[in-house]
């Protein structure tokens, strides 16, 4: 017997350990397994994430739901201001220049003119596809966009290796016309909210998302494959001594009680046991195991928990405190560096040098906060009209003549000194408002003077 027993021992460890081996080569954790992204698609992981795309919606509206506009100061910038206007259609444009920002950290648009050198369109190209090219120096100086994405790496690794040779007129454009393309640094747009370097594609922010990406798509795996392979059904165990004629009356009728929920299952004896396979116990730890790569997902897009209903007990944590001032920190850092893409990247191709694009307040909030600024600067006896234009261009929709200066007066009492007397327009012992033949008031008060 203890000879039996040996064997079988050494014929469940052979197994077991066939079954590590084949649990490595399947990217299964296992006892000899080590973690290997090899083929883990990071960017169509970030895209397709419901949390990552949460964020990014969120953070998205938010930046764009006060809107912008262009303030132009020059009379001969208005065609192609009106121009620009009309084809950049920021309500179509804007939203695409933030999902691309949002999913790659950078943005390229094609920059396309008509003869008078004024925006035609500005038609989004595909980030996962353009390659940089720089000069010895490492300076950026043109874009490659790879179009054969069948054999992306082949032409990437190629473009590498000439980088820094690689012109417009080199033979390589010529030699696989239709699979890859040459753009200028003028014909290209491109806003980036990660500068490492010029070489970097700008993904390395975004990128830092990948191991919590994997690890949380192994775990949502391993739930379900407990729910597929049915982990969770019940082992039955059945008294040694029962014959093979019971074992099989108990069976047939087991099936047909699973078959007809509503008829019942009766046992004789006390020897049948069942006993589940696996339970619930542990799960709470899984889930705290997900929210902790959940919440390493929310610091780096910069979204509060409370934002995509990560909700805490005590409410501490989702304050509107943290919603306004670390949100929307990061909001205005991204509405900046567009802003800044669009004056010095876009504007001097298009014949707009000196406009400039101004992002309206994000909320109630914002634009409340403008205006008590404003009334602390009235109270500081500030140019009136300087205010005015101020509340203008911080995005407050006033018109220029809102704010009325307060007229001045001299008295010209002899009696009285000379100082001069400021009075509201409203205020009934302003001048404006005294009575005079012909008006309401008027007669009683020449009646009242001849007597």
């Amino acid at each position: 017997m203890k000879h039996e027993i040996t064997k079988f021992e050494e014929y469940a460890q052979s197994v077991m350990a066939k079954g590590y081996n084949s649990a490595g080569k399947q990217g299964t954790l296992s006892k000899s397994y080590k973690q290997d992204m090899k083929g883990y698609d990071t960017i169509s992981a970030i895209i397709k994430h419901p949390i990552v795309r949460a964020c990014n919606k969120i953070k998205i509206n938010a930046i764009i739901k006060g809107g912008g506009r262009v303030v132009n100061n020059k009379q001969n910038q208005k065609k192609a201001l009106d121009s620009f206007n009309k084809n950049f259609q920021s309500h179509k444009v804007m939203p695409r220049i933030m999902w691309q920002l949002a999913q790659y950290s950078c943005f390229y648009g094609e920059i396309v003119k008509d003869g008078n050198n004024r925006l035609k369109s500005l038609p989004t190209r595909d980030a996962n596809s353009m390659e940089h090219l720089l000069d010895a120096k490492g300076n950026l100086r043109g874009f490659v966009q790879i179009l054969d994405m069948d054999n992306y790496n082949t032409y990437r690794d190629s473009i590498a290796r000439q980088r820094q040779t690689l012109t417009e007129n080199s033979s390589y454009f010529r030699e696989n016309q239709g699979k890859v393309v040459y753009y200028n640094l003028d014909e290209i747009l491109y806003i980036s909210t990660d500068h490492l370097d010029s070489s970097t594609l700008s993904r390395a922010e975004i990128l830092t998302l990948s191991n919590s990406l994997y690890n949380i798509d192994l775990m949502e795996k391993f739930i379900s494959w407990l729910f597929e392979s049915n982990q969770f059904r019940t082992a039955i165990r059945v008294p040694t001594g029962m014959s093979d004629a019971e074992y099989k009356k108990y069976l047939q009728a087991l099936m047909d009680s699973i078959k007809h929920f509503d008829r019942f299952l009766l046992l004789r004896g006390d020897g049948i046991q069942h006993e589940p396979l696996r339970g619930f116990d542990n799960f709470d730890n899984l889930l705290s195991l997900l929210s902790y790569y959940k919440n390493q997902i929310l610091a780096l897009l910069q979204v509060t928990p409370v934002q995509v209903t990560e909700t805490s007990d005590s409410g501490r944590g989702s304050s509107d405190t943290q919603y306004r001032y670390v949100n929307y920190d990061d909001i205005r850092a991204k509405r900046e560096l567009i802003a800044k893409g669009l004056e010095f990247d876009l504007f001097p191709l298009i014949g707009l040098e000196d406009c400039q694009f101004k992002w309206n307040p994000v909320d109630m909030i914002e634009k409340k906060e403008i205006v008590e600024l404003a009334q602390m600067f009235l109270s500081m006896n500030a140019n009136v009209k300087k205010v005015n234009q101020w509340l203008i261009d911080e995005g407050i929709n006033v018109p220029k003549n809102f704010l009325e200066e307060v007229e001045v007066m001299e008295n010209k009492n002899e009696d009285e000194s000379n100082d001069k007397v400021s009075l509201d327009k409203n205020s009934s012992l302003h001048p404006s408002r005294k009575p005079v033949n012909g008006e309401e008031g008027g007669k009683a008060t020449e009646d009242l003077e001849r007597k």
